[in-house]
């Protein structure tokens, strides 16, 4: 296609249209624009047309030839005079990252008055975009020709995008003054965005152990170059062993955040049972307005977060004093096997047992740094229906973390013997030998089998033939658990052959509480000894004795 002195440029060249049957047509598009200084009117194109085509067909023999031809065509075009528009200046203020404004200023070139005019702009690329399209139209209205107009789109540009050319086109839509809809070439323009608003992690920092609760406290720096509003931080975990609450994401708001200035947030973060002492990736993101109140979004930045090992107790070195009817004690030691310190640690004596009955159940040990140790004491009663042996207790140890949250350790379980049930008083007869005929004092040691001090002890020698007791009263004043006491009492031993012989003692006492009780009844022996020396008859010879001396008397005084 030739020129042929039209005011027109061609901007399509050759073109190839292969074959054409007999009797068929084809079209073939060619692209020109026209010269600005162009007047209107029609003009004339010349076009060169080559071709093969079959000139001869030998009916006998079947051969053919083939000619080649070369023919000029004059084509017609008409330059209307009507709206053209051209491109004159792009600007933005667009970030990667972030929303922004796209300024496309444009002049109406042509020799006519274009009405109802809207300017569509097109993204050729989806990390720029118009909300969630890739097209963006604008009105304008009545727009004469070398009038100069600026139209303005929203933009976003993804955090994926670089800071590098991106591909627009805008056409014009409109009416000419035949009021017939026109529309424009599509014209080519290029904008670049701005600098990403960037921003980092300076420092991490956690509580939180494994199966726990703590916090994670950032560190963050604006390290882009202009002020944000509004900001808030965006925290991501990439894995369900670590949540913020129930769920895997959460947020804290910054405000206003200057460039080059540190800001701290503090998030609550859970690490669950079934993590791991590793580190997990998180996902932090920056949420803004830039200065014009455009809304902005930085790439996620990556980072880390090591539970520490769960916070977990040992029981050592438990022992008991525990029996069946009496009250004791439960001691042992608890040590902190975690990596961090807990606060106002209250052991729980946790064990339900109708026959156990602790005095307290909660045992307050206070502060535990890692690997400390400390001793707990629990005083406990065993009821008298209780049966002797071994018995689990249980116990739990409730503390606060780091971060001053309430928590409870798993259960510690320790297998402990409760011994079988003691009387009150143990007795032992220090001095317990009687002459028969005569009587003796008698030795009686008394423990206190309790574990509390008794007080007000009155001890009871009971008679029971042939001994008798004299004296059968005792007092102690005080006995502590497992202290002794010598009491006295007088026994004496009439027509009893030499043997022992048993007698009854009880006790009736104040316990710890001022309650009166009475001691189960004790037998205690008494040894009878012959009688020594051999000074006078037997009674019966005493007494034969007697009558033959007043039956000598009566003789005398007869025989008188």
């Amino acid at each position: 296609m030739n020129r042929n002195g039209a005011p027109v440029e061609i901007r399509t060249g050759t073109q190839t249209l292969g074959s054409l049957p007999n009797g068929q047509t084809a079209q073939l598009p060619f692209a020109v624009s026209i010269d600005e200084d162009a007047e209107p009117g029609t003009y004339e194109l010349e076009a060169v047309v080559e071709y093969e085509h079959t000139a001869y067909i030998s009916l006998s023999e079947g051969t053919r030839s083939t000619d080649y031809t070369k023919r000029r065509f004059d084509v017609e075009i008409e330059v209307d005079d009507r709206a053209r528009f051209e491109i004159v200046d792009t600007e933005t203020d667009m970030r990667v990252g972030s929303a922004g404004t796209i300024d496309v200023t444009m002049e109406n070139v042509g020799s006519e008055t274009a009405s109802d005019t809207n300017v569509a702009l097109a993204s050729q690329n989806a990390d720029v975009t118009f909300g969630q399209s890739a097209e963006a139209s604008r009105y304008v209205g009545e727009w004469e020709p070398g009038e100069v107009r600026t139209v303005s789109y929203q933009a976003n540009t993804a955090p994926t995008a670089e800071q590098q050319q991106y591909s627009f086109t805008a056409t014009a839509n409109f009416e000419d003054s035949d009021g017939t809809p026109r529309q424009s070439s599509a014209l080519s323009l290029g904008v670049t965005p701005q600098p990403e608003q960037d921003f980092s992690v300076v420092d991490i920092e956690s509580t939180v152990a494994v199966g726990d609760t703590g916090s994670l406290t950032l560190t963050m720096e604006n390290t882009g170059s202009i002020p944000v509003n509004d900001a808030t931080v965006a925290l991501e975990s990439t894995s369900s062993d670590i949540v913020f609450g129930q769920s895997g994401s959460t947020s804290g708001f910054v405000g206003d955040w200057a460039p080059g200035e540190q800001r701290e947030l503090t998030f609550d973060v859970t690490a669950t049972d079934s993590a791991e002492t590793r580190s997990y990736a998180l996902r932090a993101t920056v949420n803004y307005d830039d200065q014009d109140d455009d809304a902005g979004q930085s790439r996620p930045i990556s980072l880390g977060l090591t539970p520490a090992p769960e916070t977990g107790f040992t029981l050592s070195n438990v022992s008991n004093t525990l029996r069946v009817g009496d009250e004791g004690a439960i001691r042992g030691t608890i040590t902190n096997d975690g990596e961090t310190t807990v606060s106002d640690a209250v052991i729980q004596f946790t064990t339900e047992n109708e026959n156990v009955n602790p005095t307290e159940r909660e045992y307050s040990i206070g502060n535990l740094q890692p690997g400390e140790s400390t001793d707990f004491q629990f005083t406990v009663e065993i009821n008298e229906g209780a049966d002797a042996g071994p018995r689990q207790f249980s116990f739990v140890t409730e503390y606060r973390n780091q971060d001053g949250d309430q928590r409870a350790s798993d259960e510690l379980l320790t297998r402990q013997t409760v011994g079988r049930q003691l009387d009150t008083f143990a007795v032992e007869v220090v001095e317990g030998t009687v002459q028969n005929g005569g009587s003796a004092g008698m030795q009686v040691r008394v423990t206190n089998q309790k574990n509390e001090t008794l007080t007000n002890i009155d001890a009871k020698l009971f008679d029971e033939d042939p001994i008798t007791a004299a004296d059968s009263t005792a007092f102690i004043d005080e006995l502590g658990p497992g202290e002794s006491e010598t009491i006295n009492f007088t026994v004496s031993a009439s027509g009893a052959s030499a043997k022992s012989y048993p007698l009854k003692l009880d006790f009736q006492y104040d316990d710890e509480e001022g309650d009166t009780q009475v001691s189960n009844t004790k037998r205690v022996p008494v040894q009878v000894t012959e009688q020594e020396g051999g000074g006078g008859l037997p009674l019966p010879l005493i007494g034969i004795g007697a009558a033959l001396v007043i039956g000598i008397g009566a003789f005398i005084r007869f025989r008188d």
